[in-house]
């Protein structure tokens, strides 16, 4: 037993015992590390490169001209961690890089030719960073690159790798060279001094002949223009003197006259046999480039179009105006030009142009005036009117004009130009307030004013210009607008009515001041009404109620306390109740009810007889209104007396017969009555002697009575 245990301790330390040669291993640093040249996996220094590969590297997006590497990048997984690392300018990043066992045959741009060159990508990147080091290890290595390799070394600035890749790799560029260079200084908001490289990368290219004249060279149209705008003359000189005479158009000296470099144009002029055209001179004066423009002048004769002086005269160009003028035959031709100035308001450019030439008169157009007036600019509409006096302005610029408050040219207009004078501009002057430019206008054209004119006083809420209107044109009123009158509470112009036209009061007129209060009005009006006093007891006006009681023999009807108790008008109600004898009808408890006014409810219970309690009561309990309905229990409820039909729409109607209460009696009580034990005999009773049948001799739950609801319960035990 004993040597049974011993042998399995010894098995279990021969288990977890290494082997010598094992040990050896470990501790061999050569093997360990030609060991791991063949296992998966990436170096610890790598792990930031491989986890921040989904973003795409800022100066990818310098480089348009190859879409394919744009796509490449956003696309290969490979490619974008080969990038992070060759930006680092770290030579052993990238030897750890390439001994990483997945990565050991790098990235591939394209299928290459033959089998020497499966690396090629590698180098492309790297001259895109510019790490000439790295360039010069992977070259060691016998790496390739495409012509891809200085496009992008150039595009980016990169002077060292461009003569690396040029001296030492023989590489060439592709044709898209200069355009990759001018499209990525194009994008580039830096100074002057950030983008020397790429300029320094242009001039070795074609200093050292990388590029010849011979050469194919695409876009050479966009590379001119780009080298203009950016001012780059000594790049125009560089491409001069080498014989790039085909990146020399027709259009480059149009597009440095219309920049303003004068030094460029200059040397466009004397070194090269282009021509130019009139767009030269004209995008020059457009601009205000003074001195373009003489040079222009003086030693070309392509000359310019009338677009020039007008271009010149609506950006404000006062020198090249007066410049073009004295030594240019072209004149304003152009319609725009003055309505443009009247749009800016350019006073003293505009009167520079209708002083200059007669002929300017005639282009002067319905536009420009309206302009002028729109903008409130009284100086500009005096010298538009005064060079052509028959011109008339858009009848709706004077409109806005009053709206815009510029009222001083809305006064000129008055007066000097009759077609203006419209009922649109008479209506918004009179629904503004501006009085004195509403009698102006009525002095000068009195025709215009019409009934709707009155109306719009009216609305205006301005006294004076009421009162003008009135007093002038009172032929014009009508009934309608006396009775607005009266609405408005215009005791004023009611007296005027009432002194020179008193055939437009009606009584309405009457019935219009009753209903609002108006008890001056009411007692100037003579004539008379019964509506008059329902109204006003409708409203709670007991002023007039009293007044139209005392003084006026028209009365009322049953619709005045009927409407004074459904609004609640307690002492109304009462005076009509003392002093009346129209009385009301069974609508007034019942509103009354309806609307939770209990003290009217409890007046005319107490002194009227006309009251539905049946009904009341109804009301009431549907309302849920508890102290309404306990003060009715004390009043007896008898047969319904609701008039069968109402004067009012808004009366309460039943039917006659009274058949939803017939209803109610021929069916079992829903709830127990006061001497009901539970049993189901027929001796129960409602306390008055009137006994209540059921309909059936079965069960309760077979009953056919009204459902259980708060309702029902709360009406049947106040009834």
């Amino acid at each position: 037993m004993r040597s049974s245990y011993d042998t399995i301790q010894r098995k279990r330390r021969r288990t977890f015992q290494a082997s010598p040669s094992a040990t050896r291993v470990l501790l061999d640093l050569g093997l360990m590390s030609l060991i791991a040249d063949y296992q998966d996996g990436i170096y610890l220094c790598l792990r930031p490169y491989f986890l921040g590969h989904k973003m795409l590297p800022a100066s990818i997006d310098a480089y348009r001209g190859d879409n394919v590497t744009a796509l490449l990048y956003m696309s290969n997984k490979r490619a974008r961690i080969w990038f992070s690392v060759l930006s680092e300018h770290d030579l052993e990043l990238v030897k750890r890089l390439l001994r990483c066992k997945e990565l050991a045959a790098p990235l591939r741009l394209s299928e290459p030719p033959h089998g020497t060159l499966s690396s090629r990508g590698l180098l492309d990147i790297a001259s895109e960073v510019g790490d000439v080091r790295t360039m010069t290890y992977l070259h060691d290595q016998g790496m390739g690159c495409t012509s891809f390799a200085m496009d992008r070394a150039a595009a980016n600035g990169h002077i060292d790798a461009v003569a690396f890749l040029h001296t030492t790799q023989k590489a060439s560029p592709s044709d898209d060279v200069l355009y990759s260079i001018v499209n990525a200084l194009s994008r580039c908001t830096c100074s002057r001094e950030h983008n020397a490289g790429q300029f320094a990368c242009m001039r070795y290219l074609v200093e050292q002949r990388v590029i010849t004249p011979a050469s194919a060279i695409r876009h050479g149209d966009d590379v001119m223009l780009a080298l203009i705008l950016l001012g780059r003359l000594d790049m125009m000189r560089l491409f001069h003197e080498h014989g790039f005479h085909q990146l020399f158009r027709a259009g480059a000296l149009d597009a440095a006259a219309s920049r303003g470099d004068l030094a460029m144009v200059t040397f466009l002029h004397e070194h090269r046999p282009e021509r130019a055209s009139t767009a030269a001179m004209d995008h020059a004066a457009t601009h205000g480039h003074l001195d373009v423009v003489r040079f222009l002048h003086t030693h070309r004769d392509e000359g310019c179009t009338p677009r020039a002086i007008t271009a010149a005269t609506t950006a404000g160009h006062r020198d090249v105006v007066e410049y073009l003028y004295a030594n240019r035959p072209e004149r304003w031709l152009h319609p725009e030009t003055i309505d443009e100035l009247a749009e800016h308001g350019d006073f003293s450019m505009l009167e520079f142009v209708l002083a200059s030439d007669e002929a300017t008169t005639a282009i002067v157009t319905k536009q420009a005036l309206s302009a002028a007036i729109l903008r409130g600019h009284v100086a500009m509409v005096t010298l538009l009117h005064a060079a052509r006096p028959t011109l008339a302005a858009r009848r709706m610029a004077v409109v806005d004009a009053v709206d815009e408050g510029f009222l001083e040219v809305v006064e000129y207009v008055l007066v000097h130009l009759p077609g203006s004078r419209t009922s649109q501009l008479l209506s918004r002057l009179v629904c503004a307030g501006h009085t004195h430019l509403v009698q102006r206008f009525v002095a000068l054209q009195r025709d215009v004013v019409t009934t709707a004119t009155l109306w719009d006083a009216l609305a205006s809420d301005s006294w004076p210009t009421m009162t003008f209107l009135f007093s002038t044109f009172l032929h014009l009123s009508t009934p309608h607008l006396v009775n607005r009158i009266v609405q408005r509470n215009y005791k004023a112009l009611l007296d005027l009515h009432l002194k020179n036209a008193p055939d437009l009061i009606t009584p309405s007129a009457l019935q219009i001041a009753a209903k609002y209060g108006f008890l001056r009005l009411v007692q100037c009006i003579p004539y008379g009404s019964h509506r008059a006093m329902d109204l006003a007891a409708e409203h709670g006006h007991l002023r007039v109620v009293k007044y139209l009681h005392a003084h006026r023999d028209d009365g009322c009807s049953t619709y005045a306390m009927d409407k004074a108790a459904e609004h609640g008008h307690l002492s109304t109600v009462q005076f009509l109740h003392a002093h009346r004898n129209e009385g009301c009808t069974s609508h007034a408890l019942s509103s009354a009810v309806r609307n939770n006014h209990i003290k009217i409810a409890s007046f005319l219970l107490k002194h009227r007889s006309e009251g539905c309690v049946l009904h009341a009561m109804t009301a009431a309990c549907q309302r849920q209104l508890y102290p309404l309905a306990n003060m009715m229990r004390h009043y007896p409820i008898g047969p319904c007396c609701c008039v069968v039909s109402s004067p009012y729409p808004q009366g309460m109607t039943m039917r006659e017969e009274r058949e939803w209460f017939t209803g109610m009696t021929e069916q079992a009580p829903w709830y127990p009555s006061d001497d009901d034990d539970g049993d189901d005999s027929d001796d129960g009773g409602d306390g008055d002697g009137n006994a209540f049948d059921s309909d059936s001799d079965d069960d309760d739950d077979d009953d056919d009575g009204y459902p259980y609801d708060p309702f029902h319960r709360m009406l049947g035990w106040f009834m």
